[in-house]
């Protein structure tokens, strides 16, 4: 979405449902230590077949502000850690309500190494081999921050919502797996 209003009435709405919801970032770099990182985009999962995703603005970083530090909204991440940390950092809040975190999940379900990232589940689980359309923008290669803001926004904006939407569908198989081994 690229309206900031319609983000915002979004983002009120998902406040009022109180749904578990799925959200990642996408960055300017892998830790936002260094003066002049940015969350770029975000983008929200609240169901198996719907997201948004967003550029990031001071007024939508206060909404989002909101839903991230109510408990009763739960959340689910991939690599939860990396989302934590950059709020804490960029937005200044800790993020309340976790409730999944999909690596960890993998790590249980199987904790052979090289597997528990998101790509490779989604290619496990969906049969999705790659769907990274911006990958050469957001490779560091080492360096601290990488070339997310030259990527082109539409294609930015639909990587950050899958990435959303396989962590909230990935999250509900998890969920089942684990729960059926009771």
């Amino acid at each position: 979405i690229e309206s900031e209003n319609l983000v915002l009435k979004l983002l009120e709405r998902i406040k009022q449902k109180k749904k578990l919801i799925a959200i990642d970032f996408e960055t300017t770099g892998l830790r936002p230590y260094t003066k002049g990182h940015e969350i770029i985009t975000t983008a929200i999962a609240y169901s198996e077949n719907a997201c948004y995703s967003f550029v990031n603005t001071p007024k939508i970083n206060e909404s989002l502000k909101a839903i991230l530090e109510d408990e009763s909204i739960g959340k689910i991440a991939s690599n939860m850690k990396y989302e934590h940390l950059w709020a804490k950092e960029i937005l200044g809040i800790e993020i309340q309500g976790w409730r999944w975190d999909t690596m960890l999940a993998s790590h249980i379900i199987d904790n052979r190494t090289g597997i528990c990232g998101l790509k490779f589940q989604v290619y496990v689980h969906f049969g999705i081999i790659d769907y990274c359309v911006v990958d050469e923008y957001l490779n560091s290669n080492g360096v601290e921050f990488n070339n997310i803001k030259k990527a082109p926004i539409k294609d930015l904006l639909l990587y950050n919502g899958l990435d959303s939407l396989f962590e909230f569908r990935l999250a509900m198989i998890q969920m089942e797996k684990i729960n059926e081994t009771k």
